[in-house]
């Protein structure tokens, strides 16, 4: 892809480095961000842009699979098809790509600073699926010391918000950073004889 020899130098400003032909990582703290580009079939680019959190057990995996992120097959402000066709088309779709990734992408990584960041991203796409026990959600809360967090918020009916009100949600974690809100939670399903795993 052509698209390689323009998109790498906006990449490397950023701090993202090649890993291996058409993916790119950046890893800052607790947070590994990926952008990689694939052939969907013969000719269609697409564009997967996501984050993961580390440490991880399954190295390969980070790098593949992901629960936080984003794929694009087109750029929403134009009308060109990222398809590689011919040399003005693809010449077309590295410009609009790049756009793309320089008006919308960047600012998505540069959010993500943070585990609290990631957790709120992450149950900002799972709202729908969220009221099934979430063992992946609850490893995350552990991470920052709030391992209750997932059933405390779910109990409590919190999930009750529309996609796109990440500020509800990071409120929802920022209440609850008090131990004694854990322990008062603990003692209540004890109380309760409440098993939620």
């Amino acid at each position: 892809m052509a698209l390689i020899e323009h998109l790498e130098p906006i990449l490397d400003k950023k701090g993202f480095y090649k890993f291996r032909k058409y993916l790119y990582v950046r890893v800052r703290g607790d947070i590994i961000s990926v952008l990689t580009m694939k052939r969907v079939g013969k000719r269609v680019i697409k564009l997967h842009c996501f984050c993961n959190l580390l440490p991880s057990n399954d190295p390969k995996s980070t790098l593949k699979h992901y629960d936080v992120g984003k794929g694009y097959t087109c750029n929403d402000k134009d009308d060109v098809a990222w398809i590689s066709t011919d040399v003005e088309n693809t010449q077309k779709t590295i410009y609009s790509m790049i756009e793309l990734i320089q008006r919308e992408v960047f600012d998505w990584f540069d959010s993500i600073k943070m585990i609290e960041d990631y957790i709120v991203e992450y149950m900002n796409s799972q709202l729908d699926d969220i009221w099934t026990y979430d063992e992946k959600l609850e490893s995350y809360f552990a991470l920052i010391g709030k391992e209750y967090l997932a059933s405390y918020l779910k109990m409590e009916n919190k999930f009750s918000y529309s996609k796109g009100n990440k500020e509800k949600l990071y409120a929802l974690i920022a209440s609850t950073k008090d131990k004694e809100i854990d322990q008062e939670y603990v003692a209540r399903l004890r109380d309760d004889n409440i098993n939620f795993k």
